[in-house]
């Protein structure tokens, strides 16, 4: 693993000179908890994508195909230092991730860094349509929630409440700003750690309710037209372009490993 920038900790008045480093001290102390906002968490986006920018190269679990080992690796380190991870309906459906399980010795550490024991997992939906429950939903009412908007068919909402804690918000699409409100004061999550999708991410940062964006960039390229990208939404005009601050950069096997400040 290579240290080629780390302006956090270089800022701090520490004498960390670009070079070989071990993974363990990569992303040791991100200092989420220190900016939480007062009406919102501190909201990060963390996405992997190949050097011709698609996020999404096939069909369901083939999303952990784009990174290595070491990029699955840091993801960790990102989310054990989030009270909560954040997906959307259609990453839920398609990756149908299972919620993470943590042994006592990772609940301390996760304590120690100031965040929940057990991670709480949540996802938004507008309707909360599965086909079949979300892996996640595993974790149960305590560890897992889900956002749908007051369009939900009552049934769906009973059936919903049977397998993880379910909040209503908006009448077609639940408001993203109302959405992290509760996070932060109904919910007691004050760092939270977004994994998209592309369309979830890009209503995130047009409302300015993005702090930091993580981006893995594989050596590997799919190739083909169009194609899913990290945002995917209105587009910004050509002259307002969203701008995001470099913090640092780390390398290993021609992998990087980027982290953005929105500004």
């Amino acid at each position: 693993m290579q240290r080629l920038l780390d302006e956090t900790i270089t800022t701090a008045t520490i004498d960390t000179p670009p070079g070989e480093i071990t993974r363990e001290e990569v992303y040791t102390d991100l200092g989420f908890a220190t900016q939480t906002p007062s009406n919102r968490p501190y909201v990060v986006v963390n996405m992997v994508m190949t050097l011709d920018g698609k996020v999404v190269i096939g069909g369901p679990g083939t999303t952990r195909l784009i990174g290595s080992r070491m990029d699955h690796y840091l993801m960790t380190r990102i989310e054990a230092q989030c009270d909560a991870v954040l997906f959307g309906a259609t990453l839920l459906r398609e990756d149908n991730p299972g919620y993470p399980w943590h042994d006592e010795a990772r609940q301390a550490r996760r304590v120690a860094r100031g965040v929940r024991a057990e991670p709480l997992w949540a996802a938004v939906s507008t309707l909360g349509a599965f086909p079949t429950p979300p892996r996640m939903f595993e974790g149960g009412p305590d560890r897992t929630a889900l956002f749908v908007s007051n369009a939900t068919p009552p049934e769906t909402l009973e059936v919903l409440a049977s397998q993880t804690t379910v909040i209503a918000r908006g009448e077609h699409e639940v408001p993203l700003d109302e959405m992290l409100h509760v996070f932060r004061h109904d919910l007691g999550v004050r760092t939270l750690c977004c994994l998209g999708g592309a369309a979830l991410n890009a209503r995130m940062l047009a409302l300015g309710l993005v702090d930091e964006v993580f981006v893995t960039i594989a050596p590997k390229i799919q190739n083909g037209r169009g194609g899913v990208t990290m945002f995917e939404g209105v587009a910004f005009p050509a002259d307002a372009l969203a701008h995001l601050a470099l913090k640092s950069v780390y390398a290993h096997e021609s992998e990087l490993y980027l982290r953005y400040r929105t500004t």
